[in-house]
Protein backbone atom coordinates (compact mmCIF):
# COMPACT_ATOMS: atom_id res chain seq x y z
CA UNK A 1 0.00 0.00 0.00
CA UNK A 2 1.42 3.62 -1.16
CA UNK A 3 2.46 5.86 1.33
CA UNK A 4 2.62 9.89 0.94
CA UNK A 5 0.74 13.07 0.98
CA UNK A 6 -2.78 13.38 -0.16
CA UNK A 7 -3.08 16.72 -2.21
CA UNK A 8 -6.19 18.40 -3.18
CA UNK A 9 -5.62 20.46 -7.02
CA UNK A 10 -7.81 23.17 -8.16
CA UNK A 11 -7.64 25.23 -11.25
CA UNK A 12 -10.46 27.28 -12.21
CA UNK A 13 -8.12 29.26 -15.18
CA UNK A 14 -7.80 27.90 -18.30
CA UNK A 15 -8.28 24.34 -15.79
CA UNK A 16 -8.17 21.51 -18.64
CA UNK A 17 -4.38 22.82 -19.38
CA UNK A 18 -3.34 24.02 -15.84
CA UNK A 19 -4.87 20.52 -14.10
CA UNK A 20 -2.42 18.16 -16.27
CA UNK A 21 0.56 20.78 -15.94
CA UNK A 22 0.27 20.34 -12.06
CA UNK A 23 0.35 16.66 -12.53
CA UNK A 24 2.95 16.79 -14.72
CA UNK A 25 5.28 18.81 -12.76
CA UNK A 26 3.91 16.31 -9.15
CA UNK A 27 5.61 13.89 -11.61
CA UNK A 28 8.89 15.23 -11.10
CA UNK A 29 8.33 15.09 -7.20
CA UNK A 30 6.98 11.43 -7.26
CA UNK A 31 7.54 9.50 -10.26
CA UNK A 32 3.86 7.37 -9.27
CA UNK A 33 0.68 9.25 -8.71
CA UNK A 34 -2.97 8.07 -7.34
CA UNK A 35 -5.96 10.26 -8.89
CA UNK A 36 -9.52 10.48 -8.33
CA UNK A 37 -11.67 11.22 -10.74
CA UNK A 38 -11.46 15.11 -11.89
CA UNK A 39 -15.14 16.52 -10.97
CA UNK A 40 -16.31 20.52 -12.19
CA UNK A 41 -17.35 22.49 -8.98
CA UNK A 42 -18.64 25.67 -8.64
CA UNK A 43 -16.62 28.44 -6.81
CA UNK A 44 -16.84 28.17 -2.95
CA UNK A 45 -15.80 31.20 -0.39
CA UNK A 46 -15.34 33.68 -3.82
CA UNK A 47 -17.51 35.29 -6.37
CA UNK A 48 -16.13 33.98 -9.59
CA UNK A 49 -18.11 33.18 -13.09
CA UNK A 50 -15.46 30.07 -13.75
CA UNK A 51 -15.83 26.83 -12.47
CA UNK A 52 -12.67 25.09 -10.41
CA UNK A 53 -11.53 21.22 -11.84
CA UNK A 54 -10.72 19.48 -8.89
CA UNK A 55 -8.93 16.70 -8.06
CA UNK A 56 -7.09 14.37 -5.17
CA UNK A 57 -3.71 13.18 -5.74
CA UNK A 58 -2.05 10.14 -3.59
CA UNK A 59 2.05 11.79 -3.92
CA UNK A 60 4.76 8.98 -2.98
CA UNK A 61 6.88 11.05 -1.20
CA UNK A 62 9.63 10.90 2.08
CA UNK A 63 9.63 14.94 1.66
CA UNK A 64 9.09 16.71 4.83
CA UNK A 65 5.77 18.16 4.74
CA UNK A 66 7.05 21.99 4.57
CA UNK A 67 9.16 20.62 1.62
CA UNK A 68 6.66 19.42 -0.34
CA UNK A 69 4.72 22.79 0.70
CA UNK A 70 7.43 24.33 -0.54
CA UNK A 71 7.51 22.54 -3.96
CA UNK A 72 3.72 22.83 -4.53
CA UNK A 73 4.02 26.79 -3.84
CA UNK A 74 6.92 26.63 -7.22
CA UNK A 75 4.48 25.16 -9.00
CA UNK A 76 1.28 27.31 -8.35
CA UNK A 77 3.76 30.23 -8.79
CA UNK A 78 5.05 28.75 -12.33
CA UNK A 79 1.55 28.54 -13.44
CA UNK A 80 0.70 32.01 -12.59
CA UNK A 81 -0.47 32.21 -9.02
CA UNK A 82 0.62 35.39 -7.56
CA UNK A 83 0.87 34.41 -3.73
CA UNK A 84 1.78 37.53 -2.60
CA UNK A 85 -1.66 39.14 -3.15
CA UNK A 86 -3.70 40.15 -0.35
CA UNK A 87 -7.01 38.45 -1.72
CA UNK A 88 -4.65 35.04 -3.31
CA UNK A 89 -7.99 33.36 -1.08
CA UNK A 90 -10.99 34.63 -3.17
CA UNK A 91 -9.44 35.68 -6.53
CA UNK A 92 -9.55 33.31 -9.85
CA UNK A 93 -6.48 30.73 -9.51
CA UNK A 94 -4.46 28.70 -12.59
CA UNK A 95 -3.71 26.10 -9.44
CA UNK A 96 -4.01 25.58 -6.05
CA UNK A 97 -2.56 23.04 -4.40
CA UNK A 98 -3.27 22.03 -0.57
CA UNK A 99 -2.11 19.93 0.77
CA UNK A 100 -4.66 17.56 2.83
CA UNK A 101 -2.90 14.56 4.89
CA UNK A 102 -0.15 12.60 5.23
CA UNK A 103 -0.86 8.87 4.62
CA UNK A 104 1.18 6.01 5.83
CA UNK A 105 -0.87 3.41 5.39
CA UNK A 106 -3.75 3.68 3.31
CA UNK A 107 -5.42 0.37 4.76
CA UNK A 108 -5.67 2.63 8.37
CA UNK A 109 -6.53 6.12 7.12
CA UNK A 110 -8.45 7.54 8.81
CA UNK A 111 -9.32 11.20 7.09
CA UNK A 112 -9.01 14.22 8.94
CA UNK A 113 -11.65 17.09 8.36
CA UNK A 114 -11.01 18.85 5.26
CA UNK A 115 -12.46 22.03 5.17
CA UNK A 116 -13.61 21.70 1.43
CA UNK A 117 -16.47 19.64 1.22
CA UNK A 118 -16.02 18.98 -2.40
CA UNK A 119 -12.43 17.28 -1.91
CA UNK A 120 -13.77 15.24 1.12
CA UNK A 121 -15.63 12.66 -1.40
CA UNK A 122 -12.36 12.52 -4.14
CA UNK A 123 -10.18 11.91 -0.81
CA UNK A 124 -12.76 8.93 0.03
CA UNK A 125 -12.65 7.34 -3.19
CA UNK A 126 -9.24 7.66 -3.79
CA UNK A 127 -8.88 5.30 -0.53
CA UNK A 128 -11.27 3.26 -1.58
CA UNK A 129 -9.24 3.01 -4.60
CA UNK A 130 -5.88 2.29 -3.23
CA UNK A 131 -7.57 -0.42 -1.16
CA UNK A 132 -9.71 -2.00 -4.00
CA UNK A 133 -13.08 -1.04 -2.13
CA UNK A 134 -15.85 -0.06 -4.42
CA UNK A 135 -15.95 2.94 -5.27
CA UNK A 136 -18.46 5.91 -4.23
CA UNK A 137 -19.58 8.46 -7.09
CA UNK A 138 -17.96 12.00 -6.13
CA UNK A 139 -19.95 15.29 -6.41
CA UNK A 140 -19.93 17.28 -8.92
CA UNK A 141 -19.38 16.82 -12.78
CA UNK A 142 -16.95 14.30 -14.31
CA UNK A 143 -14.64 15.55 -16.19
CA UNK A 144 -11.95 14.01 -18.56
CA UNK A 145 -8.43 15.77 -18.35
CA UNK A 146 -5.54 15.12 -21.09
CA UNK A 147 -1.91 14.85 -20.16
CA UNK A 148 0.89 13.84 -22.60
CA UNK A 149 -2.00 12.01 -24.81
CA UNK A 150 -3.28 10.39 -21.86
CA UNK A 151 -7.00 10.75 -20.98
CA UNK A 152 -7.85 11.01 -17.15
CA UNK A 153 -10.08 11.82 -14.47
CA UNK A 154 -13.52 9.65 -15.15
CA UNK A 155 -12.48 7.07 -13.21
CA UNK A 156 -9.42 6.77 -10.45
CA UNK A 157 -5.87 6.08 -12.09
CA UNK A 158 -2.43 5.03 -10.87
CA UNK A 159 -0.10 7.25 -13.66
CA UNK A 160 3.34 6.82 -13.88
CA UNK A 161 6.72 8.61 -15.67
CA UNK A 162 9.47 6.26 -16.81
CA UNK A 163 12.21 8.24 -15.54
CA UNK A 164 14.74 6.24 -17.77
CA UNK A 165 12.45 7.30 -20.93
CA UNK A 166 10.14 10.71 -20.14
CA UNK A 167 7.61 8.42 -21.13
CA UNK A 168 3.75 9.25 -19.05
CA UNK A 169 1.47 6.27 -18.73
CA UNK A 170 -1.38 4.59 -16.90
CA UNK A 171 0.10 2.28 -14.33
CA UNK A 172 -2.07 -1.08 -14.08
CA UNK A 173 -2.80 -2.67 -10.50
CA UNK A 174 -0.08 -5.35 -11.35
CA UNK A 175 2.33 -2.46 -10.84
CA UNK A 176 2.97 -2.66 -15.06
CA UNK A 177 2.95 0.31 -17.04
CA UNK A 178 0.72 0.54 -20.15
CA UNK A 179 0.91 3.65 -22.21
CA UNK A 180 -2.22 4.52 -23.82
CA UNK A 181 -3.21 5.49 -27.56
Amino acid sequence: MPSGYLLGIGSNVAPEQNVPAVLKALLAISPQLYLSRVVRTAPEGMQSAHDFLNVVVLVTSDLSPEALKQQTNRIEEALGRDRSAPDRKTRDRPADIDLLTRIRNARRTQLPMIKENYLRPLAEELLDYLQNRPLRAPNGVVTPIHLDGLSLGEMPATVSLDTATGVIGLGEPSGRLREQS
